[in-house]
């Protein structure tokens, strides 16, 4: 359980200004003229000329009213005119107004951001000294981060001097504090000087944070937590570290603290977007499937369908197909129809669309005839198909996030029943996934994590809420089990009992070979709300020895905090025969974080030795675009998406793609089982992870230094069994049901 406390919000200087204290509108004084009320009503409406005139005729009636010199500094402030309006602030304090007043905050924040947009840095950097030489009683805390700001302009406008004056005062209390150093190190980044001096100053923060001593509670609990909250504040600084190493192409392993901690990894991989015909096209979520049936996967980016050419690029036929890309958040193939070519389901927000496949590079909008022209309360940004009730056609869950203008209120889930006649029937409430609580969802997957042959679901939700993990009746009915199998979340305490996490993805994989799914689940957990949100969760499940109950390995597992994690992947990207780790993270600084699973819940980071090196990314998709064996990887970015291409060593492979007849054409939630040698793995088919990513429908086994023949095991969604015994290895098998 964690121990909850009081949190007090307070003025900080960051790269968007100061942040103002919660409810910081100006009080009512009740003595309001004329004059008063026509400039507040000009204020309101954005009409600031006019609204400084009004005050302006105001105060020469009464120069020390405090409310209107507010007025004065916020409007001098918005119209550009920042000495003048740090003058006022400097008025307001000779008549009595302190800077702990939560409506002298307000105006502080509003000036701070308007002089840090000043696009001229002599100009910016005057004012700055004004700002701090004129108001009195300023923080420590705000008097280094101007100083910051100073030092990062002088260094930028070559003024070495200067920068040096600065700089002695800035440092001038010994020792120096890690958040210090991360201090003049983030803002050199934000003005992209002194890289190198950055890097270092990052490399100290780290040391200092890590090596910051914890004074005992007498609360031996008290204490751990303290001491992971320190070693995420560290973690933060390697984030930013990596980036600063990133920019400034620092790759000597001699002054590269990543390359020069990390093992050799078994594989490496190259960045090939440009050449792959992938360069600035921006989507955060990628779906992989082979539309056009030619031997090649497709790929699909917010809405835009790229076609695979002959393995080493990808040409956009969107256009050609037909489909409309207008606002699409997320993408599905799914062969909803089962006739062999791959469909589209675009997710949008009010509305989704179903696009049909016509099997000519076409495809067309039956959205309305599918059943599906619903009008969805929030963003659909959980989904995932499987046929869950073994039928041979594939379903459908639909996760909602929050409404736009509705921030942080849960929204209904949906889960539609394909009926096989060419339409989806709402079985939410009948089934119960439509329970008496709504959240804001961002993720789902589908796995039998209980090895009953019925695909189960989870569902991550964020806001501080409860994920879910809808056990499967095998009646079309489920219940939510996640609190009594461990993967709700961690409940706070007291006034936050109901506080779990911001989690974003989850997805399942049998990370330990032992027969049985275990459950990834990320979470954004900022260093600052560690005490009520949940941290990046490894499950793993303890089988039916434990009645199927999960244990967080993560924390034994050797991965490292980051508190903006977006997907968490498995694949096994070196074919040795366990599935590795695959984290991006959102943000402009936020690294990704390949890890490579050593055996025993363990996982040694190999990203920067790897290759496999991006930032700010947010979904991910697996599939082997070139047909060699190994898996390759797009990376969802806003910023732009990366294609990763996987150059492993001389290994052993298989790949299984399935055909149904009986059961859905691609054998969605069908678990096909390796035997090669002293390796016996599972893969389940699946179609949509994550937070909508999708990877590729065709499973993929690493079998390491196997070089006999494997025996495939396949269990259809309906349960029965078919088996190819010794199948060669490194090759695509295909199987089509029996």
């Amino acid at each position: 359980m964690r121990i909850s406390r009081t949190w007090m919000l307070v003025v900080a200087l960051g790269g968007a200004g100061l942040v103002a204290a919660e409810g910081g509108g100006l009080p009512d004084e009740g003595v309001i003229g004329e004059q008063m009320r026509a400039g507040r009503a000009l204020f309101e409406e954005g009409k600031f000329e006019a609204a400084l005139g009004k005050f302006q005729e105001l105060l020469k009636l009464n120069d020390s009213h405090k409310l209107a010199n507010h007025y004065l500094a916020r409007i001098q402030a918005r119209l550009g005119h920042f000495r003048p309006a740090i003058d006022t602030l400097r008025k307001l304090q000779r008549l009595g107004v302190s800077l702990r007043h939560q409506d002298m905050q307000t105006t502080l924040e509003i000036v701070i951001s308007g002089v840090q947009a000043v696009k001229e840095l002599k100009e910016r950097s005057d004012l700055l000294i004004h700002l701090r030489e004129t108001i009195q009683g300023l923080p420590l805390e705000l008097e280094q981060q101007i100083d910051a700001h100073l030092m990062a302009i002088y260094a930028k406008l070559g003024e070495t001097h200067l920068h040096d004056i600065v700089k002695n005062r800035f440092f001038a209390n010994k020792p120096v504090p890690g958040g210090v150093y991360f201090l003049a190190a983030r803002t050199y980044l934000v003005y992209d000087v002194n890289l190198p001096v950055a890097a270092s100053y990052f490399e100290q923060a780290v040391d200092g944070l890590k090596g910051r001593g914890i004074r005992p509670t007498g609360n031996p609990e008290r204490d751990r937590f303290l001491a992971y909250q320190r070693d995420a504040e560290a973690a933060v600084a390697e984030d930013f570290l990596a980036y600063t190493y990133h920019a400034a192409k620092i790759t000597d392993s001699a002054k590269n603290r990543f390359l020069a901690t990390e093992h050799n990894p078994k594989t490496t991989f190259a960045d090939v977007t440009a050449a792959a015909g992938l360069a600035d096209v921006r989507s955060a979520r990628v779906a992989v499937g082979d539309f056009d049936n030619d031997g090649l996967e497709d790929l699909c980016a917010s809405g835009r369908i790229f076609r695979n050419v002959g393995g080493k690029s990808f040409k956009e036929v969107t256009k050609e197909a037909g489909v409309d890309p207008e606002n699409v958040l997320a993408a599905l193939w799914l062969d909803f129809d089962n006739d062999g070519h791959l469909d589209l389901l675009c997710a949008s927000f009010p509305k989704m669309r179903l696009w049909r496949n016509q099997g000519k590079g076409t495809f067309t909008d039956v959205t309305a005839d599918a059943g599906l022209d619903y009008a969805f309360p929030g963003p659909p940004e959980a989904l995932a198909a499987c046929d869950y009730d073994g039928d041979g056609h594939l379903d459908l869950f639909v996760g909602c996030f929050e409404h736009p203008s509705r921030p942080s209120v849960g929204q209904p889930a949906f889960l539609f029943h394909n009926s096989g006649k060419g339409r989806f029937d709402d079985v939410s409430k009948a089934s119960g996934i439509a329970g008496r609580s709504n959240y804001c969802a961002r993720g789902a997957a589908w796995g039998d994590f209980n090895n009953d042959g019925r695909p189960d679901l989870c569902v991550a939700n964020y806001r501080l809420q409860p994920n879910q993990l809808w056990v499967n009746q095998g009646n079309g009915q489920f219940t939510d089990e996640a609190q009594a199998l461990g993967v709700r979340g961690i409940p706070g305490t007291g006034q936050l009992a109901q506080a779990f996490g911001h989690s974003v993805a989850c997805a399942w994989g049998d990370m330990d070979n032992d027969g049985d799914l275990d459950l990834g689940v990320t979470n954004v957990a900022l260093t600052r709300f560690l005490e009520f949100a949940d941290p990046t969760a490894l499950y793993f499940n303890g089988g039916p020895k434990d009645g199927w109950r999960f244990r967080d390995g993560l924390p034994a597992s050797s991965i490292r905090s980051q508190e903006m994690s977006a997907e968490m992947g498995f694949c096994d990207v070196d074919n040795d025969g366990d599935l590795d780790i695959l984290l991006t993270a959102i943000y402009k600084e936020r690294p990704t974080a390949l890890y490579q699973n050593v055996g025993s819940g363990k996982f040694q980071p190999i990203t920067w030795r790897a290759g496999l090196l991006g930032f700010n990314a947010w979904g991910q998709a697996w599939l082997d675009k070139d047909n060699d064996g190994d898996m390759d990887v797009v990376l969802g970015s806003v910023g732009g998406l990366i294609l990763f291409e996987n150059r492993a060593r001389d290994t052993s492979w298989l790949r299984v793609q399935l055909a149904g007849k009986r059961s859905n054409r691609l054998g969605i939630g069908a678990r096909i089982t390796v035997v090669a040698g002293a390796l016996t793995l599972i893969r389940e088919v699946q179609c949509g992870a994550r937070s909508a990513s999708q990877d590729s429908p065709i499973a993929h086994f690493g079998l390491g230094s196997h070089k006999g023949a494997a025996d495939i095991t396949v269990r259809w969604p309906d349960g029965h069994e078919q088996t190819l015994a010794g199948s060669p290895v490194n090759k695509l098998v295909k199987v089509e049901e029996q």
